[in-house]
């Protein structure tokens, strides 16, 4: 069995037609299915356990879009419909378990490693499904907001594992730290500029401290690094 093979579960499981409510559950459901994996390697390899936490959190924040919408309406569909997705989701845990049980150690590791490499995401393991669903979040400004700060998070997360932070806990302290010392102090009209304005002049960093926004946010952001992490 090949490591990619223990989790092409979350295509089938997003792959039945129905429409919205089907793809709200591929979402919702593949996004617990791969907590769960994560959580199985970090149990399985404890000394290699934070590596796992950090990419259990980039798959959730990356994929936060389709989570987001399908969180609601899953909320708003019937009981029956939430009893499926659970049932169902069951059932993959099954597969999954005895996929995993089956291998030895050295094909758990490579196993666990896939999950860490892969470039996979709904989107690809799912495109019809996530097409359904990106309509409602791209409409809805409360998501996106949600979304924006959380990737605020999510960048400094990924920049201080590229440096070798391994210790998950203390790297999402600092991180929670700094996106609430900018979200503090900023607007979010003057926040959307800024995304803006780096998307399209990245590494102005000379602009970025100059705004008055952020001229109030660095002693909190200096804050947040008495820790490292």
């Amino acid at each position: 069995m090949t490591p990619m093979a223990l989790v092409v579960s979350l295509s089938l499981l997003a792959a039945s037609p129905g429409g919205l409510v089907s793809a709200a559950v591929g979402a919702y459901n593949g996004n617990l299915h791969m907590h769960r994996v994560f959580g199985t390697c970090a149990a399985y390899f404890p000394t290699r356990a934070d590596v796992f936490f950090f990419a259990d959190y980039f798959w959730q924040v990356d994929n936060l879009p389709y989570s987001l919408v399908a969180t609601r309406v899953l909320r708003d569909a019937p009981e029956s419909t939430r009893q499926a997705a659970a049932a169902s989701r069951e059932k993959q845990s099954r597969e999954f378990d005895t996929a995993f049980a089956r291998l030895d150690d050295a094909g758990r590791a490579r196993a666990c490693q896939s999950f860490v490499s892969a470039k996979e995401s709904f989107k690809t393991i799912a495109p019809d499904e996530a097409s359904v669903l990106a309509p409602l979040f791209e409409s809805s400004s409360e998501m996106r907001i949600e979304k924006r700060n959380a990737d605020f998070t999510l960048g400094c997360m990924k920049r201080l594992y590229q440096i070798g932070s391994r210790v998950f806990g203390k790297a999402k302290t600092v991180c929670d730290c700094q996106t609430k010392a900018i979200t503090d102090h900023a607007s979010d009209a003057e926040l959307d500029q800024w995304v803006d304005d780096l998307a399209h002049n990245p590494g102005n960093e000379v602009e970025t401290l100059s705004r008055p926004w952020m001229q109030q946010a660095i002693r909190a952001l200096s804050a947040c690094m008495a820790e490292k992490p």
